[in-house]
């Protein structure tokens, strides 16, 4: 039922649920690890389902390796290795707070699946508002053509969409870019808070974090500050994602 309301804990519950459907299959027991494909990329984004984790007493190996979302397609393409196209979960376009139900997917499916035939661009979503649709792809502009735009109108309006939008802005991939604030500083925030104690402690767990750590009000890793309302702020540096990077795999967010 949480996950058709579709509030805030959806994510949480989903993966709740999943990880532990797996855990009664009876070849569980057979196995040593329980591992989870989150890379450190989406740390950078809002999932609470991350939250679960520590539940299942589940590793994330990519997470623990700082791997990116970058690196993971640098190996899938130097290892030649099949995968499925890069996506979230189709739940996710329908707004928060609205119910979804198997129509809404199957036909966000069918919209994403029409349109993607049609754009020829990486990333394609469509996403429902009080049964409205919103096409949001990579560049935008390049598909501003009234006979495309009247077909990819007409097939959504036919799924059963009422009306159908086109975002201007594009598909935003969520990227490590720092900010600077008033006094020069680099920062970057993070889409959710951050328990500091907990984030304390897993920079002491970490043998190759040889930084000094501090606790006052916020934390401190050497002139990294982490701040409770998820701002990461440290010296103007060069190097800014490389050690943003290196201990992002140790920020812990608050509960949902």
């Amino acid at each position: 039922q949480t996950f058709i309301n579709n509030g805030k804990e959806r994510c949480y519950e989903c993966r709740k649920l999943m990880y532990s459907n797996i855990q009664k299959l009876p070849e569980f027991k057979d196995y040593d690890y329980f591992l989870e494909g989150t890379n450190i990329t989406d740390l950078l984004e809002n999932r609470p389902g991350v939250l679960v984790l520590e539940n299942f007493n589940m590793t994330s190996p990519l997470v623990e390796c700082n791997i990116t979302k970058d690196d993971v397609f640098e190996m899938i393409k130097y290892f030649n290795l099949e995968y499925s196209p890069d996506t979230t979960c189709l739940a996710t376009r329908v707004k928060t707070n609205q119910k979804v139900d198997a129509d809404k997917l199957d036909k966000i499916h069918e919209a994403e699946k029409f349109v993607r035939s049609n754009v020829k661009q990486e990333n394609v979503r469509v996403r429902l508002d009080d049964n409205n649709a919103t096409i949001s792809v990579d560049k935008p502009l390049e598909i501003l053509d009234k006979t495309l735009l009247a077909r990819l109108r007409d097939k959504l309006q036919s799924l059963g969409f009422n009306k159908v939008f086109l975002d201007v802005t594009g598909y935003e991939k969520t990227e490590l870019v720092a900010s600077i604030d008033d006094n020069g500083d680099y920062y970057y925030q993070l889409p959710y808070t951050i328990d500091l104690l907990k984030t304390k402690e897993k920079l002491l767990d970490k043998d190759y974090l040889t930084g000094t750590i501090k606790m006052y009000e916020n934390l401190h890793y050497n002139d990294i500050v982490i701040h409770e309302n998820g701002r990461i702020s440290m010296n103007a540096s060069d190097d800014f994602v490389e050690k943003f990077y290196e201990i992002l795999g140790c920020i812990k967010r608050k509960n949902i």
